[in-house]
């Protein structure tokens, strides 16, 4: 069967015959494999070529070949393993939360509550806004002065938090960034109970399952691989924060984070050789700590394929 297109048209008009549904779809195809080849996949293996060099960034070329000199350099320096603690340790206080947080009001909305729309807007509505502004909205409520956090534990007794500049200052920054994912994780959770059909709770019901084991059974199977989707961006976005973390704490206070040693050792520096070399090692190591999410994620797909 033919596919009725606008280039099928012109060449009906002209007398010719019309392509093929496998030629139409090779060419459009060609048009999205050689976009990835262009935008993606070339300076991608061009930026590899310069991470093996000496790259003079005032003259915009490449000076000499100089192997693994400028892995070495990164690998070898302990600002850069300390930076990679900091973001382990910011991505295991982000993430775990962001996915309880996620399933847990993504229960309660999809209940039958008062004004329920309005409630999804409302707890939406953080995915709406960019995290420069929620940073700076955040850094408000931290303020170690009077701020809006430390009036309200000033009325309920309790010392003042001096968050953003302290040892807590990654838990502050965490915070900022859990309020600002939650909202993705309610999302697609929201979307995949309301596929869950009515008839497997009822026919639990009947058996005299009680809401955990409901829960067990049959929402969280349903709930596993979404969660795994949004464990993996979710990680991904925790290992390459900038934007929050700079606005807060500038990377003081024990906050440097693999970014902000990017920023502050290599972009300031104009080192775009060692740079490039950093980035490497990002994607190297950021493909590692989420393997176990990728290989899980592909094994079930495999599994329902097979089915």
């Amino acid at each position: 069967m033919e596919v009725f297109t606008i280039s099928n048209l012109i060449l009906v008009l002209k007398g010719k015959k019309p392509m093929s549904d496998a030629a139409f779809g090779l060419i459009l195809a060609s048009f999205a494999v050689t976009v990835t080849l262009v935008v993606f996949i070339l300076p991608m293996l061009y930026a590899v070529v310069i991470s093996f060099s000496s790259y003079n960034h005032m003259l915009g070329r490449i000076e000499r070949f100089v192997g693994f000199e400028n892995y070495v350099r990164i690998l070898t320096d302990p600002a850069f393993w300390s930076a990679w603690r900091v973001t382990l340790t910011y991505a295991l206080i982000s993430v775990p939360t962001q996915l309880i947080i996620g399933v847990s009001v993504a229960l309660l909305l999809h209940q039958k509550l008062f004004a329920r729309r309005v409630w999804r807007t409302a707890i939406l509505a953080p995915m709406m806004v960019t995290p420069v502004v929620a940073a700076l909205m955040w850094r408000l409520i931290y303020n170690p002065g009077n701020s809006i956090l430390n009036h309200v534990l000033s009325l309920l007794g309790i010392a003042p938090w001096t968050s953003i500049a302290g040892p807590s200052a990654i838990v502050a920054v965490a915070i900022a960034d859990i309020w600002l994912g939650s909202p993705f994780i309610v999302l697609i959770c929201l979307a995949t109970l309301q596929g869950i059909p009515e008839d497997l709770y009822e026919a639990a019901s009947l058996d005299g399952a009680k809401a955990h084991q409901k829960f067990i059974s049959i929402t969280l199977p349903y709930l596993s691989n979404v969660l795994l989707i949004g464990a993996l961006f979710r990680t991904i976005d925790a290992t390459r924060v900038f934007d929050t973390l700079f606005v807060l704490t500038g990377g003081a206070f024990g906050t440097t984070n693999t970014m902000m040693f990017f920023y502050t050792r290599l972009f300031q520096t104009f080192n775009i050789d060692r740079a490039t070399a950093f980035a490497v090692i990002m994607i190297i190591m950021t493909a590692i700590i989420t393997l176990p999410i990728t290989t899980k994620l592909l094994r079930d797909i495999g599994k329902v394929r097979d089915h």
